[in-house]
């Protein structure tokens, strides 16, 4: 099973990223609504991914992956990003994003993320 975070203020922009992947029988979702809320729940719960939106509603999707990695550097993240993908990676290098999502990203987005995971629990495993 893979326990997925969501966090976003904005739900309704993610709704066929989430419809998407709560059609999955192997994924449980769990969404914040704010950077603080899911602060509060990582120490409480083991994640395998995190997917973080661009502006939060107390801090940006940014700075709030950078307190994340503070805390547990392990996780897996994917950040939603109107950013231009070389400036993407510039500014989220040495964070171990794992993918920039659209701003409504949206199904294929979803099925793509989780072939990415996928691929790299696979290969901890060996």
């Amino acid at each position: 099973m893979t326990d997925l975070l969501i966090v976003t203020s904005t739900p309704d922009a993610f709704s066929e990223f989430t419809q998407a992947l709560s059609s999955r029988s192997d994924i449980r979702l769990v969404q914040a609504d704010s950077g603080a809320h899911a602060l509060g729940m990582i120490p409480e719960k083991r994640f395998d991914l995190v997917v973080i939106d661009e502006t939060l509603g107390d801090m940006t999707g940014l700075a709030f992956t950078e307190k994340l990695v503070k805390r547990n550097p392990m996780l897996n993240l994917a950040l939603v990003s109107a950013l231009p993908e070389k400036k993407f990676h510039e500014a989220s290098e040495g964070l171990g994003v794992l993918a920039q999502l659209t701003p409504r990203p949206n199904g294929s987005e979803a099925d793509r993320l989780m072939e990415q995971l996928d691929m790299i629990t696979k290969q901890l495993v060996r």
